[in-house]
């Protein structure tokens, strides 16, 4: 439902179709509102805040105002266990609901789901279902002590009191913020690209996120699909989370490069993508899903090193380096 609630609000079709797809959405949305709505033991849906995200996203994408009573339910319970997700599909889909919901206090906790994907890419620049253990109680704690209370989100967030916006236009696009380019890092071991402390120091991470990078292990990951190098589907869900995150100060760079090349590296003959990478042996059929995750991968790859704004596509802003097709 919240899948087609997006892509209805996103692409009205013929005009002899509006009033029919109108319809829909508000019955889709009536469906949300309802699953979603603020009830003692609420848990986000079968897969906790990844269901809570998705629909909280395909709500504010179909015009639904932040401060609706199921968007706002939503927000709160994200924001409450987001800290501790560690699984790829439930980070990225609250990651993006986030950064749709438009609150920038919520920019610490975009930033550290956004840092949990980093840590959970695999050598070969994909994603599987698992991104690290969780942080311990203790941790959590502090994160979300320093986030509410401290309110140390940014500089620039500091110099510009939040808004809290009450209606969205459903939008197809993911801006750029030309004042918050992701900044450059090393990455922590070849393949494994976690921001260090020393490059996150400089970048507009919330400091008490740049002490936690120093905790992150990458070996934590015990995946078993790991070996294999992840699957496309969870890799391209982390990739459009990677995509949002870097517009809140999350160095993405190499994390995205990295993910292109692995799909530019396993292309199958027919020039779609099935659901593994061949990096078995074994030649997966491709399918049209996938192959939309690839071209995902293509296409942010190519963004993330020839960026523009929406409004000046013709002005490219700091190129890095020539797309080599």
């Amino acid at each position: 439902t919240a899948f087609l609630v997006i892509s209805a609000a996103s692409n009205p079709g013929a005009p002899a179709d509006v009033e029919t797809i109108r319809a829909s959405i508000a019955k889709s949305i009536a469906f949300l509102k309802e699953h979603h709505k603020p009830r003692d033991g609420y848990d986000g849906g079968s897969h906790g805040v990844g269901t809570a995200g998705l629909a909280g996203l395909a709500l504010l994408e179909a015009g639904v105002p932040a401060d609706d009573p199921a968007v706002s339910n939503i927000a709160s319970y994200v924001r409450k266990y987001g800290l501790n997700e560690t699984k790829t599909y439930e980070l990225s889909l609250a990651l993006m609901f986030l950064d749709r919901l438009g609150d920038r206090e919520d920019r610490p906790f975009i930033q550290v789901m956004g840092v949990r994907l980093l840590a959970g890419q695999t050598p070969t620049g994909g994603w599987s279902y698992f991104c690290g253990a969780a942080l311990n109680a203790r941790e959590g704690a502090h994160l979300r002590t320093a986030f509410q209370n401290a309110k140390l989100i940014s500089p620039d967030v500091k110099a510009d009191p939040p808004k809290k916006p009450l209606m969205f236009e459903p939008r197809q696009d993911l801006p750029i913020d030309p004042k918050a380019p992701p900044p450059k890092f090393e990455p922590k071991k070849p393949g494994r690209p976690i921001p260090t402390a020393k490059a996150a120091e400089k970048s507009s991470l919330h400091p008490e996120i740049v002490r936690w990078i120093r905790t992150i292990d990458p070996e934590a990951n015990d995946d078993p699909l790991l070996f294999a190098g992840g699957d496309n589907s969870n890799t391209q869900f982390a990739l459009l989370a990677l995509w949002c995150a870097r517009k809140h100060g999350v160095p993405c760079d190499n994390a995205l490069a990295l993910a292109e090349k692995r799909f530019r590296a396993t292309m199958n003959p027919d020039g779609g993508w099935g659901y593994m990478p061949p990096s078995l042996g074994l030649l997966e059929n491709s399918t049209p899903t996938m192959t939309c995750a690839g071209v995902v991968a293509l296409v942010v790859g190519h963004g993330q090193r020839e960026q523009a704004l929406r409004n000046r596509p013709d002005a490219a802003l700091a190129s890095k380096q020539a797309d080599p097709n």
